[in-house]
């Protein structure tokens, strides 16, 4: 599978640690902007980047909605089961291949397509949802909230194309509130965090929480 990353450029290059810490695989990165520029220093040859132009500059709301539909629709390879997207501003766990690897498949085996995993979850991870010997936990819907890391099944990933454009651009609000009410519209779809969280957010700014001091990350990514 080859990871999708939604960018921007920003007053400081967090996507340097996201590349890093994801390890030597082939990525996809989809600039939600006019100038790539600011990634020339971190690019390899397994790493195709993408220009996707804002549609509003006066918009923010309204350009990051359809970056990320761009992003479900342009960044699937056609061949994987599923989309992993994530954001810029984010750091993996040193194992995080291998545990998200073995979730899809435990999830799969459960729900085959009808199941939304994010890699990070802000709500405790153990309470009494927790399902004993697995590598998830289910999230309640009313409580999602970031896209941080998130994998879709192909189904998934239509099925919000498909909501994205029927939703109406004159009452736009951040798309992650956009994916929760298509959860909550869908009560045959289940959304799930792994366990423990794979990654972890480092950006500075967040529409929804407090991001954590740089060095409670290096501490993440140095013990899981």
């Amino acid at each position: 599978m080859i990871p999708v990353i939604s960018s921007c450029i920003r007053p400081e290059n967090y996507i340097k640690r996201t590349i890093n810490t994801i390890g030597n695989i082939p990525l996809m990165i989809f600039v939600n902007g006019n100038d790539s520029n600011y990634l020339t220093p971190f690019l390899s040859n397994n790493i195709s980047v993408n220009l996707n132009p804002p549609i509003d500059k006066n918009n923010k709301l309204l350009n990051q909605f359809f970056n990320y539909k761009y992003c479900l629709e342009q960044g699937y390879n056609g061949v994987d089961k599923g989309i992993l997207l994530i954001e810029d501003d984010i750091i993996f766990c040193k194992n995080w291949k291998k545990i998200f690897d073995t979730t899809i498949l435990e999830l799969e085996i459960l729900y085959k397509e009808n199941f939304i995993l994010s890699l990070f979850t802000n709500l405790p991870l153990c309470n009494e949802n927790n399902i004993p010997d697995s590598h998830y936990l289910p999230i309640p819907k009313n409580r999602f909230r970031g896209t941080q890391g998130m994998y879709y099944p192909n189904k998934i990933r239509l099925e919000l194309i498909n909501f994205f454009n029927n939703y109406d651009k004159n009452k736009i609000i951040p798309y992650d509130l956009i994916i929760k009410q298509y959860l909550i519209d869908n009560p045959n779809i289940n959304i799930f965090s792994t366990l423990p969280c794979l990654v972890q957010h480092i950006g500075k700014k967040s529409s929804w929480h407090p991001s954590p001091i740089i060095d409670t990350a290096i501490i993440y990514y140095n013990e899981i």
